[in-house]
């Protein structure tokens, strides 16, 4: 018997949308990257 844990299911669902938040904040920045270089190819 180990000290008291919280539910895994509900340690899982913390997880789970700290790395969705991460994620998307990734795609964000991965797509303003895309973004900027296609414009600069275009004005180029």
């Amino acid at each position: 018997m180990k000290g008291f844990h919280p539910p895994q299911s509900e340690m899982k669902k913390h997880n789970d949308l700290s790395k969705t938040k991460e994620t998307l904040h990734v795609v964000e920045s991965i797509v303003k990257v895309e973004r900027i270089l296609i414009c600069e190819k275009i004005y180029k």
